[in-house]
């Protein structure tokens, strides 16, 4: 109901989340088609989607099963979930690939609500080294924003800078 409304305003960019686990619902099985409605809503106003990749998947984390929307629950638990992550990843770009160009590596991953075993920049930088490989895979020409903050530490931010991540960042 607010694709009219917000394209009026003169907005030109709109930042939407990916629904890992609304996409995933069984391993290895992806059905876009309710993000499909909303990019194809937005790109047909004018409106350029960036993709906000973040939240966890219930089927690979038991603790993401625990939290509403698996917010806060990186995929940085086992093997299994970041291989689940990365095929995700590739997914999605690949999906979008020619009509999305920006993937923005997870929400607010310096507070304690989007990182809930407890809040890490080396772990976030981590994350999004992986996250921005597997864009990459799936679309070559995927740009990458990372280190968006809520709590603007300068401590944090040196942890995931130390990882090389910004490297890999757009």
């Amino acid at each position: 109901k607010a694709y009219d409304k917000v394209a009026e305003l003169g907005v030109k960019w709109i930042r939407i989340q990916s629904g890992w686990a609304r996409t995933e619902t069984r391993k290895g099985v992806y059905d876009f088609g309710w993000l499909d409605d909303i990019v194809d809503n937005l790109l047909s106003r004018g409106l350029q989607p960036w993709v906000c990749l973040c939240y966890g998947n219930a089927l690979y984390n038991s603790m993401a099963a625990e939290v509403f929307g698996a917010v806060g629950c990186p995929p940085i638990s086992s093997d299994e979930e970041k291989r689940a992550w990365h095929n995700y990843v590739i997914a999605l770009t690949g999906r979008y690939r020619g009509r999305i160009q920006w993937y923005e590596v997870w929400n607010e991953p310096d507070g304690k609500w989007c990182w809930k075993h407890g809040v890490s920049g080396k772990e976030y930088g981590e994350l999004v080294i992986a996250s921005a490989k597997a864009a990459r895979e799936g679309d070559p020409e995927a740009k990458i924003i990372g280190g968006s903050t809520c709590l603007r530490s300068l401590e944090w931010l040196n942890d995931v800078l130390a990882t090389g991540a910004a490297k890999y960042m757009d």
